[in-house]
């Protein structure tokens, strides 16, 4: 019985170090499961998931590029504005007169914020100064009452498109407003839209040129037009013109200044060129492509209604 109990005891210490060597490996085989199971969800299921995603923008980027080449056509559409106006409050008590102002409006084959941004900078100031007219008295009166604010009603106010491309919307813009003395007061004012942004640019910015290279491309034109013309010697030695050679020269905010197929032209003011009687002049300044027309008087251009261009719009 001894020998029986201790060769069962034998079998029972060998099976002790087997049996806690199973339960070791069943531990590590399931860490080691566990381990692979967190390494495919921390890692490799977010990579497959980016990998994915990556697949996904590739292939939908042909998509967004052909987007970004697309191109939006502006179409230039006439407008107007009915206001209504005194005949004149010196002569004509009580009488008005319906007038028609001409604006541009842009249309756009997609929507787009840059037509409405442009047509907003073109229409609003039109509108303020209809108003003033609309309101303006057909009595006559004082001046201090006919006019509070000293701003005499505009009685004619016409925009027109000077030139337009794939990149610029250029406008003339001419104002006459009068105060019913022995003639009135006109002022030009050319602006230039970009229609990649519908924001506003300088001649500069648009022909490349800086603010002192364009004071004497003016300066350069001038001068030829008051020789050809036989205006030495305007008799307001103050203008401008007659100021061309001085350090003081200045552009005025190149508001004077308007675009044309032809290049861009200088509009003078009322009594640059001497007294009111002497008129006005549009001047080429800097021109294309033919710089020998540079100095010579030129006819405003008009863009006709219905003209178009296709703009490139980045995506």
């Amino acid at each position: 019985m001894y020998n029986f109990f201790m060769q069962r005891c034998q079998v029972g210490n060998r099976l002790v170090p087997q049996f806690a060597i199973m339960i070791a490996a069943f531990i590590a085989a399931a860490g080691i499961a566990y381990a692979a199971f967190m390494l495919y969800k921390n890692v490799i299921e977010p990579n497959l998931q980016q990998q994915s995603v990556q697949q996904e923008q590739t292939t939908e980027r042909p998509k967004k590029d052909e987007r970004a080449a697309e191109e939006v056509v502006y179409t230039l559409e006439a407008k107007s504005l009915t206001v209504s106006a005194p005949v004149d409050p010196m002569l004509n008590r009580g009488e008005r007169t319906d007038m028609e102002w001409s604006y541009p409006h842009l249309k756009s084959s997609a929507k787009d914020d840059i037509k409405d941004k442009i047509n907003k900078a073109i229409l609003e100031p039109l509108q303020i100064d209809a108003e003033r007219t609309n309101r303006a008295s057909d009595n006559e009166q004082s001046n201090a009452e006919l006019y509070p604010d000293g701003e005499f009603p505009c009685i004619s106010r016409n925009v027109t498109v000077t030139y337009m491309d794939e990149n610029y919307f250029c406008i003339r813009d001419e104002r006459y407003s009068t105060g019913w003395g022995p003639h009135g007061d006109t002022v030009v004012t050319g602006v230039i839209f970009d229609l990649h942004t519908g924001d506003t640019v300088s001649p500069q910015d648009m022909f490349g040129i800086d603010t002192e290279d364009l004071a004497s491309s003016m300066s350069s034109a001038v001068w030829p037009y008051l020789t050809e013309m036989r205006r030495e010697h305007p008799s307001d030695y103050n203008s401008m013109l007659m100021r061309s050679d001085s350090s003081d020269y200045s552009i005025k905010g190149s508001t004077c200044l308007y675009v044309t197929s032809k290049g861009l032209v200088y509009r003078t003011e009322d009594y640059e060129l001497g007294s009111f009687a002497d008129g006005n002049c549009e001047i080429l300044v800097a021109s294309w492509d033919d710089e020998s027309q540079v100095g010579s008087e030129v006819t405003p251009d008009e863009v006709k209604d219905g003209t178009t261009v296709k703009v490139d719009k980045e995506d």
